[in-house]
Formats: structure tokens, C-alpha cells, sequence
């Protein structure tokens, strides 16, 4: 893992090996019904619920997350780079 803080903004960058074919990963994060199964499920009483999904260049992904005392927190992803099956870059932020 590597990551680099410069002014205001940070930039995180994360590198990571996977015992898994690289387009299995790549789908992992690109297709709805897979990442609806891992994305926020390390605790099973929290929801989460995808209201966008659009996966290109220039789409956006966003997910209201939902924990056991109601409190909803909204995730958003910008893409910005899609290469399949190498290469996936998008900001990440929380509303």
C-alpha cells in the first residue's frame, strides 16, 4: 500500500494481490450483483443499497448505507479510468 498527502486534498492509493483471476476482481467491483454481495457486509445488520450504478468513464456509483440505529450515511464513486481488466480509477467520497 502507498499513499501520498499533498495539500488540502488527500490521495490515497492502494495496491493490493488477490488470490483470484484478474478479470474475477475487475468484475468483483464492476458488476452490480457482485459487489452488492462484499461491499459494507462485515457487519450482516448493516444495509447497503446501490441508487446509481453506472460504471464508465465519467458515471457514478452511489450507495446509502444504512446501520442498525438508522443512521444513513450516502458513499459516492466518480470513474475516471476504466481499462477491463487492469485498470480501475475513481474518487471515493461520503456525503
Amino acid at each position: 500500500m502507498a499513499s501520498t498527502f499533498t495539500g488540502p486534498e488527500s490521495r490515497l492509493q492502494i495496491r493490493r494481490m488477490f488470490a483470484a483471476p484478474r478479470p474475477k476482481v475487475f468484475q468483483a467491483w464492476t458488476e452490480r450483483e457482485k459487489l452488492e454481495k462484499w461491499m459494507c457486509r462485515v457487519d450482516p445488520t448493516i444495509t447497503a443499497r446501490y441508487t446509481e450504478f453506472d460504471v464508465r468513464p465519467g458515471g457514478t456509483n452511489s450507495m446509502d448505507v444504512r446501520t442498525p440505529d438508522g443512521t444513513l450515511y450516502r458513499n459516492k464513486v466518480n470513474f475516471q479510468e476504466i481499462t477491463p481488466p487492469e485498470k480501475l480509477v475513481f474518487t471515493w467520497s461520503w456525503e
